[in-house]
């Protein structure tokens, strides 16, 4: 039997605001097994990024409020840790990428000082200088940068190799867990292309798992081994990848993602956008969430929460397969 690693249950989030309180993360639960790869899609707002720095616990102490659920990893409830306690898990244990590598890393620190002080933190001071040098050049070389270049700053770098960097921090402890939030999205296509075929690679050397974070559609068909769509706060479908892109049994919105994306849904016809906006998370609606843009609602899915239903491990949030 596989082995879960990391194990997400019921796991709510608000964010405590003057308009009130935004319900960005509503009962969600998901499970990563070992060496896997777990897909999250869906559009911008819909509770991604805040699952991802919630399972690290980087969201904003005083805005930010974890509702209920448990978040366990290897084991231990993430959630009833000290904050020292996380400071040897984050980068060690649980490592993530950003989407913006412009932002994630310091402009005034060589790339060398910053991927040195990640391996640093986490050995307690234990490693000589050469032997972190050597890992700063592996890990360097393992990315495809020449360790030559690890003396020149971040503005030095094209935006790819800066994504390259990025991902090198991330993985130099070599975690059991690797977020990538939106790990492509500030590059071009071509340069989306050659990053994700480097992390899927280096995923398989260093035997880690990962939670896939994006709103491409394509991008989660070639990287992972499952999918949770989610949408206003909630996962609303889940299921293998070939399930996903080959079933007969979806969610209208991810229907709608799959005619919304060209190349996605197998034809060459006009691309059909979904109608309408995401509903406000300060004023969920009482039933489903997509009811307001969804072509097949009625009336009891205006008032009455879908329930989850199950069929050969595809999981769907929907009234029309209760």
């Amino acid at each position: 039997m596989s082995e879960i690693l990391l194990n997400v249950d019921d796991l709510s989030i608000v964010y405590k605001t003057s308009a009130g309180e935004v319900r960005a993360v509503n009962n969600v639960s998901f499970a990563i097994e070992k060496g896997k790869t777990l897909g999250l899609v869906g559009e911008t707002g819909a509770g991604k990024t805040t699952t991802a720095l919630g399972i690290l616990r980087l969201l904003p102490v005083r805005t930010a409020e974890y509702r209920s659920g448990t978040i366990e990893f290897e084991g231990q409830n993430l959630l009833a840790l000290s904050d020292k306690e996380m400071y040897g898990i984050r980068g060690r244990k649980i490592s993530m990428v950003f989407q913006d590598p412009m932002t994630a890393l310091n402009p005034i620190m060589t790339v060398n000082d910053q991927i040195a002080e990640a391996i640093r933190f986490h050995s307690d001071g234990t490693l000589k200088r050469e032997e972190v040098d050597k890992r700063v050049n592996d890990i360097l070389e393992l990315v495809g940068i020449p360790a030559s270049r690890k003396k020149e700053y971040p503005h030095q770098f094209s935006g790819g190799m800066k994504q390259r960097i990025v991902i090198a921090i991330a993985l130099v402890c070599e975690p059991a867990l690797l977020i990538a939030d939106e790990p492509t999205s500030a590059l071009d296509v071509t340069m989306q292309a050659q990053v994700l075929a480097m992390i899927m690679e280096l995923k398989k050397k260093i035997n880690t798992s990962m939670l896939m974070i994006s709103h491409d559609l394509g991008v989660i068909a070639r990287t992972c081994d499952d999918v949770a769509v989610m949408y206003a706060g909630e996962i609303i479908e889940m299921a293998p990848t070939d399930m996903i892109f080959t079933g007969n049994r979806h969610h209208p919105y991810t229907v709608g993602l799959m005619n919304s994306l060209p190349g996605v849904s197998g034809n060459a016809k006009r691309l059909r956008p979904i109608e309408g906006m995401m509903p406000d998370p300060t004023d969920l609606p009482a039933g489903c969430k997509f009811a307001p843009r969804c072509p097949f609602c009625e009336e009891r899915c205006k008032t009455e929460l879908p329930p989850c239903t199950e069929q050969n491990g595809h999981l769907v949030r929907c009234h029309r397969f209760a």
